[in-house]
């Protein structure tokens, strides 16, 4: 059981409440103290009313929703507070609100709630009074608000002191942020052990998607050490949270201890911390800021913040390089545009490869206007990077490094509608350096929508550049590559628009293929003469030719055919007759069309020999009939046998390796697939397609636990002798 401190009322004008920064305030026994303060919240909205001048805390998810959520739900919204009564007895609390009409609960210890209803002016404050029957001792109250109302302040009758953890170098996080998934004990009980979680990820600053602790220094104070829990696996196997030391740039730290329900103890030190923060030093009051990166959002509780002793190891030195040092020592591919001190990487998997001759850890700087995820691939592993909107974040991109020549390449993940980005700087060690990866001979480029970004690929709805068909075939073949994607437009009708998500004509990828990045700048006109591809894969139809598009724009197949001939004759006009240019259907659930659109490629073909058309088999196991990590293998492999065949090299990811059994019985993780056309299993059975890591496995320490760097499948066999196999 946690200790817990008691701040006395002082007769019966004054009493005492301990604020983050630790130090005891006197306040006037009429005066309200604000909710803010000294209350634990569960997923609770922080409002600041500008015309009042006021914050207050209301409902954090479910504003609108039209039930409470029970107390022990992961997802329930409430605000508790541990108080310790003198005597039993009744006892009249004053809670002042703002809202016009809206449902309330008060908890009492395990008293069934009482439900009630507040209501007053809109924009002004309103005062309730609440008579609770307190028991000597311990007490907790947790209110719940149901819909857009917010409780301002509050005031404690005499008797009643605010029960408090935090205070001389230890800080509780339940006291200091939004509460998270509380499962370590009853809401009600005042032992329970409720740590912060930072909460889903949200880019509004009103949802406090963050925990802030004014830290006061003790003696001795040489480091911090950070208490924490994972209640899931993140979903990139690796749980980070983001600190920024006073309003500096945030850093992301990678939590290390990985194990599942059980606390774990982060050391940070003075050195990360003097980087990160202005004027830091443990000699005065810090300001530290801790939020959660979007992939892990909902695995990561944090405990407490302690002051330590422990000195850490003497920190190697290292040094900045500026925008100017990497753009003159590195490749760079995505359509980009002239930004001051800033390398945009907007679209999908757009990147910045170096060669890093150092050792150490290396870490970049990226500056978001929207959320974003970067990853950074080392020698072949990789890391991801979840960047908050509106922030310069500085994150460790890979671990210790040996002396010696490493190959990075910084990807953007998320694409460019809703995820503008830049990489801002490097640090590296203070003798290393970059240089520039050998000029690669071929080019590629992609239009597409959805499908194209690699949205979808994970069954929780995430999206992936990095692992679309565009950068492995791009890989594959050696080749520079750009794309220009957007998920729900069209060629020219789509499910998203200017208009949002809606079926509509308006600035579908026809019109946004001729801008730099549209989504960043709709006024600069993109250069073709800046990058002339030798293969150009248009991946379109996949949402043109939806019924639901069709029927509600009475948009035809005629239509849709006339358009991609036209669009195909101004592409023309600007690449020259050289540009091999693909046009890739039949991946997704649209896909109903081949004849027509075949045709209609046949047509062009009649006067261009440098045209073609790919049919691939549907896919859908990812998200929402989206293509799954590994199905955008078996696209780029489909793909490559015509890229292959058009600019007369051998296919370098040759036929797709498939293993199927006649049973029926196969069983794996994420790489079984059962028929769903004639094509796809020669038996009918279950199979396994692609079969090989995109990591070489060395030894067998080097498989993750959760398996998800290799590719498991088991197929019932019958033998006539027994043996090892």
């Amino acid at each position: 059981m946690r200790i817990r401190k008691l701040i006395p009322i002082m007769g019966l004008t004054a009493f005492l409440a301990l604020p983050l920064g630790g130090k005891f305030v006197e306040a006037k026994a009429d005066d309200y103290i604000s909710i803010n303060d000294d209350w634990q919240r569960s997923r609770v909205r922080f409002h600041h009313d500008n015309d009042m001048g006021i914050d207050y805390l209301g409902t954090w998810f479910y504003w609108d929703t039209a039930e409470f959520q029970p107390l022990n739900d992961k997802d329930a919204f409430y605000f508790r507070i541990v108080m310790n009564a003198t005597n039993e007895g009744d006892y009249n609390f004053s809670f002042k609100y703002v809202g016009a009409s809206y449902k309330v609960r008060f908890y009492l210890n395990d008293n069934p709630y009482e439900e009630e209803t507040m209501s007053g002016g809109w924009k002004q404050y309103n005062t309730r009074n609440k008579e609770l029957h307190l028991k000597q001792g311990l007490n907790v109250l947790v209110i719940q608000v149901l819909n857009y109302g917010g409780i301002v302040s509050y005031k404690l009758p005499d008797g009643v002191s605010i029960v408090k953890q935090s205070g001389e170098g230890v800080y509780y996080f339940e006291e200091q942020g939004n509460i998270g998934p509380h499962l370590y004990g009853d809401v009600l009980d005042p032992s329970s052990d409720l740590m912060i979680g930072p909460m889903e990820f949200n880019t509004n600053p009103d949802y406090m998607d963050r925990a802030t602790v004014n830290f006061v220094n003790v003696a001795d104070t040489h480091s911090l050490d950070l208490s924490y829990k994972l209640i899931d696996n993140a979903e990139h196997d690796d749980p980070q949270i983001t600190l920024s030391v006073n309003d500096g740039i945030a850093e992301t730290i990678s939590l290390t201890e990985k194990s599942l329900n059980e606390l774990h103890t982060i050391n940070i030190p003075q050195d990360l911390l003097e980087t990160m923060g202005y004027d830091f030093t443990f000699a005065a009051v810090n300001k530290l800021t801790f939020s959660s990166p979007e992939g892990s959002s909902k695995c990561v509780l944090l405990d407490t913040l302690r002051s330590s002793a422990d000195e850490p190891e003497e920190p190697f030195v290292t040094k900045d390089l500026s925008v100017a040092d990497i753009k003159s020592h590195s490749q760079i591919m995505g359509r980009r545009v002239n930004v001051d001190d800033e390398i945009p990487l907007d679209w999908s998997a757009s990147n910045v490869s170096f060669i890093y001759h150092g050792k150490h850890s290396l870490k970049a700087t990226f500056k978001t206007i929207n959320k974003a995820t970067f990853l950074a691939e080392v020698d072949g592993k990789t890391r991801y990077i979840n960047v908050g909107a509106n922030s310069t974040t500085r994150a460790t991109i890979c671990g210790p490094l040996e002396e010696g020549d490493h190959l990075v390449r910084i990807f953007k993940s998320s694409e460019a509608n809703g995820g503008i980005a830049s990489l801002v700087g490097l640090t590296i060690d203070e003798n290393g350096s970059i240089t520039a990866p050998a000029a690669k001979s071929l080019k590629f480029e992609f239009y597409g929508s959805s499908t194209t970004c690699a949205n979808q690929v994970y069954r929780n709805g995430m999206e992936d550049g990095y692992l679309g068909f565009t950068r492995i075939i791009s890989d594959a073949y050696d080749a520079e590559f750009n794309t220009m994607c957007v998920s729900g437009r069209g060629l020219q009708a789509g499910y998203n628009s200017e208009d949002g998500w809606a079926a509509s004509h308006n600035k579908q990828l026809n019109y946004l293929y001729k801008y730099t990045s549209y989504f960043r700048d709709s006024t600069d006109m993109w250069d073709f003469t800046s990058y002339v591809p030798d293969v150009l894969v248009v991946n379109v139809g996949n949402n043109d030719l939806g019924k639901a598009i069709m029927d509600e724009l009475h948009f035809t197949i005629d239509d849709f055919t006339t358009e991609v001939k036209r669009f195909h004759n101004e592409i023309r006009g600007i690449y020259p007759a050289t540009t091999k240019i693909i046009y890739l259907y039949g991946m997704y659930a649209n896909r109903g069309y081949e004849a027509e659109y075949r045709q209609a490629i046949n047509e062009l073909k009649q006067t261009d020999n440098n045209v073609e058309f790919v049919y691939t088999p549907k896919m859908g196991s990812g998200a929402t009939e989206h293509p799954s990590r590994e199905e955008h293998e078996y696209v780029a492999s489909y793909l490559s046998k015509a890229v292959a065949t058009m600019l007369n090299v051998d296919n370098p990811l040759g036929e797709s390796i498939r293993i199927e059994a006649e049973s029926t019985k196969i069983t794996g993780r994420y790489v079984v697939r059962t028929p769903t056309t004639d094509w796809e299993a020669w038996s009918g059975g279950k199979y396994v397609g692609n079969i090989g890591p995109e990591e070489p496995i060395n030894n067998a320490s080097e498989i993750k636990l959760d398996g998800s760097n290799v590719k498991i499948f088991e197929i019932p066999v019958t033998v006539s002798k027994g043996g090892r196999y």
